[in-house]
Formats: C-alpha cells, structure tokens, sequence
C-alpha cells in the first residue's frame, strides 16, 4: 500500500468531499425556510426535522464506516453518492410533506453511506503525528464546498433562484463528481481500506443493495414519527460507546477516542443552533439577505484560519487535546457574544469566533479517530464519531425548539455554561492523561 498520495489523489479526494459538503450545506441552509414556505410546517417541527435529518444521517455513518472498512471505501463513495443524488431528485420533485420526507430520508442514507470513507482512505496512508495537519486541510476542502453552497444561498436570498432549482443543481452535482471520482480512479489505485484491497464480493454488494431501500424505509418512520428519533439515536449511540469502551480494554489507546465523543457535545449543539435558532435571530436582528450571509463566514473563517493553523501545526506540536479545549473555550465565547450583543457586529463575531472553534474540534476530532484508532477499524471509527454528532445533534435540535419559549441569549447563556465546564475538564483530563502516560 502506499506510504502517501499523489496531488492528484488528495485532489480527487477533496473533489468529492468539495460536491457533498455543497449540496448538504445548500440543503441545510435553506431546509427550515423551504419546509416552513411550502408546506406550512411551523418553526419547532422545522428545526427538529433539520436536526432528524442530519442526526439520521450521521447515525447511518457507522455503517458507512463499516462498510467501507471491510466492503471498500471507494466502492462507497460511488454508492453513497448515486443514493444522495436519487434523494436530492425526488426533492426537487417534491409535491407534499411526505414525498419531502421521503427524498430526506435517502439523501440521509446516501449521505451516511458515503462519509467516512474518504477519511478512511485518508488514515490510510497518514504517518503518525500528521493527523492533525492531513485531516485539518480534508476539513478545509469540505468547507470550501460549504462556502459555495453559502455563496448560492445568497441567489436563493435576493430571489433570484428558487429553492426547488438549488436541488436541481445538487443533483446535477452528485452524479458529476460520480464521473469525475470514476475518471480520476487511477490517483487512489494504490489506496484502500482492508475490505477494498479485496476482490470484489458479488453476494456483499447484493446485500448492500438489499440495504439502501431498508434502511430508507427505516429512516422515512424515524423522520415521520419524530418521538422516535431520540430514542434510536440515543440508544445506537450507547451502543456505539459500549462497542468503543471494550475495544479500549484491548487496545487503551482508544480511551482517547471515548472521550472525544463527549467533548464533541458543545460544538455540535451550537452547530445546530448556526442553523436554527442564531439563524433566526441573524434574520430577525439584520434581515432576510444579511441573515442568510452569516452563513458564509463559517466556511470562509475555517479556510482562512485553517492555512495559518496548518502553519502552526507544522512547527509546534499542541496535544490534539489542548487544540479542542481551546476549541470549545471559543465556542463558549461565541455563545457568551450572542447573549450579550445580539445587533449585527455581535452576530458576525459569533460566527467567527465559532468557526475558529469548529476548526480546532471537529477537524482535530477527526485526526483524533485517525491516530488512537487501529487502522483496520479507522472506517468505524470514524462512523462513530459522526453518530455521537448524530446524538448532540438531535439534543441540539431540543434545544433550537427552546428558544421558542425561550430568548436565544437564555439558551446561549446556558450553552456557554456548559462549554467552559467542558473545557476545563478537557485540560484537566489530558493533564493526568499525559502524567500518567509518562509516568
């Protein structure tokens, strides 16, 4: 296997993270106002189906994992691509709530299937101590994605575009970066997981074939029946922990990789809270095209910022561990500025002090999975920590229904409560951790 990838191989996988951030930020972006605007669905079912929508999509992703351990990474990235691009058809097509419903429960799928195999990939062929570095510029390449799909929303803002046409142009999208990953295969020929560097398993494709519609179907109950996702959510996100917990006895460690799935919950309850309720307070605060351009500054801040941090991460060496305590100190910040300063300066400063903190958790988090987990099970791995996003998210969605009872600076305060908790455990824990380690 090879010790590292070609331009053109980082390339073609950056293409495609580029495509699939483009068309879920697009969609995310605009989910509530469309849901909201054609089907009359009022603003806390709104905000729970965005967070249904992307808790199913990042619980589906452990199996996402799996598969593209033992199946082949690059075989679903083709499978996950072509199902999300089905979904965003029917979307386009959508007529009434349910066949809605129907369209996000397989993009959730097609989503799911596809995510962690390029990180996987990527882990391949990462030499221990560059995690952080490799998978903070896969980070950057995902939100250049993001940031053109914030750039678009803006045509969406001044009407210039309709909804229902973004969805054409995602699903235009998803079956292009199909034929550019297809043409481009030979920069990944010498990369794959254990399951890829197999020959290819014609009763295991049939099974997964036999999957994509099960677990739609599934899916289309769970976002239908929304009691139902905080259960499954939370009761496979145990499970998932359990499953890491004894491999950690095995190999400790993944102890490390247990924790992170913890320190996640701040970030992504605020990024749901990007979405939903600071959304709405951004609209409400400067209006409908200016509200909808703070969406920009969260991709834009994390590939500015991302440059200088990859600078900083090749000539000092920061515990990852540090990096998301000072992450999730950003967060509280970013949180503590809208409670506080709630006009329009104040909500371009929480964007951006977020975004930094993004930058230092999640895509740290990733080069985390990378490093502490073994390498045949990095696809796993990394299924995992998008699922306990999937958890935080779903609270995260509870908590956007709040502020319709409650103020958002109420809530903000609170969240940045618990972040400075949550930091401070951080430092306190990878203190003893590394005394330990060097004792």
């Amino acid at each position: 296997m090879s010790e590292k990838l070609s331009s053109l191989g980082l390339l073609n996988l950056y293409q495609v993270e580029i495509i699939e951030r483009f068309s879920w930020s697009a969609l995310a972006g605009i989910l509530v106002a469309y849901l909201m605007a054609y089907f009359q669905v009022d603003n806390k079912y709104a905000y729970l189906l965005y967070a249904g929508t992307s808790g199913v999509t990042y619980a589906i992703m452990v199996l996402g994992g799996y598969l593209a351990d033992s199946f082949g990474a690059k075989r679903m990235v083709y499978i996950g691509l072509f199902v999300k691009g089905v979904g965003f058809l029917l979307l386009a097509l959508s007529h009434d709530l349910t066949m809605a419903i129907a369209a996000l429960s397989i993009i959730a799928v097609g989503i799911g299937l596809f995510k962690a195999a390029p990180s996987a990939l990527l882990a391949q062929i990462t030499q221990p101590g560059h995690e952080s570095r490799n998978f903070t510029a896969l980070y950057m390449s995902i939100n250049i994605g993001s940031l053109i799909a914030k750039l678009t929303l803006m045509l969406v803002a001044f009407s210039l575009i309709s909804h229902v046409t973004l969805f054409w142009v995602s699903t235009a999208s998803s079956f292009l970066v199909l034929a550019t990953f297809y043409l481009m295969r030979h920069t990944l020929k010498d990369v794959s997981t254990a399951g890829g560097a197999k020959g290819f398993d014609k009763s295991k494709f049939i099974k997964v074939l036999v999957l994509i519609p099960v677990l739609c179907f599934i899916v289309f109950m769970i976002l239908s029946f929304k009691s139902l996702l905080t259960i499954i959510t939370l009761s496979i996100g145990c499970l998932a922990i359990i499953y890491l917990c004894i491999l950690a006895i095995k190999t400790p460690s993944v102890w490390a990789v247990v924790a992170l799935m913890f320190i996640l919950a701040p970030f992504n309850i605020v990024y749901v809270q990007l979405y939903t309720s600071f959304l709405s307070e951004a609209k409400a605060n400067v209006g409908e095209i200016l509200g909808q351009l703070m969406l920009v500054l969260n991709p834009l801040t994390i590939i500015i910022v991302g440059s200088i941090f990859l600078g900083i991460y090749k000539r000092f060496a920061i515990h990852d561990f540090y990096k998301m305590a000072m992450g999730t100190l950003l967060i509280a910040i970013s949180c503590a500025i809208i409670s506080n300063w709630n006009g329009g300066t104040g909500l371009v400063l929480t964007y951006i002090v977020n975004a930094i903190g993004e930058l230092l958790v999640s895509a740290v988090g990733l080069g985390v999975v990378a490093r502490y987990m073994p390498k045949s099970k990095v696809g796993i791995g990394t299924g995992i920590f998008f699922l306990m996003l999937a958890v935080w998210n779903v609270v995260g969605g509870h908590i956007a229904s709040m502020t319709v009872d409650y103020s958002t600076q109420v809530v903000a305060s609170m969240i940045s409560t618990v972040a400075v908790v949550v930091a401070i455990i951080i430092v306190i824990g990878t203190y003893i951790w590394n005394r330990l380690a060097f004792r």
